[in-house]
């Protein structure tokens, strides 16, 4: 696998992971402070939805070699890099280090991803 391929691969698997993650905290009313009039958690939802459907249509885009639209991978990829740093706060002012460490991982991957995507790795 080429290692435009690979960050492609690594945009499309988070992109899912994330979509699938927050579905299920939603289906199964984890997700505090949603049934209240409160707007901060929904635009949060909201914007990690959004990345994660950037994050797929990118990764799909080099795949299929969109010229187009492969843009859409660097844009994604800033989406998550945001994403990470903003929940890596939340979960530090929670005091839950393992999660924070798991983010500071997935910042890591976003990185080599984006190298890979440049080939400067």
């Amino acid at each position: 696998m080429n290692r435009r391929r690979a960050s492609a691969v690594f945009a499309i698997f988070v992109g899912l992971l994330m979509l699938g993650m927050w579905s299920t905290l939603i289906l199964t009313n984890q997700v505090p402070y949603l049934d209240t009039p409160q707007m901060e958690i929904k635009l949060h939802i909201l914007t990690e939805m959004l990345t994660a459907v950037m994050l797929i249509i990118g990764g799909v885009s080099v795949l299929r070699n969109y010229e187009k639209l492969i843009n859409l991978h660097y844009v994604s990829q800033g989406m998550l890099i945001y994403s990470i740093i903003n929940s890596s706060g939340y979960y530090i002012d929670l005091g839950e280090l393992i999660m924070v460490v798991m983010f500071g991982g997935l910042l890591i991957g976003t990185v080599i991803s984006l190298m890979f995507f440049k080939d400067l790795a």
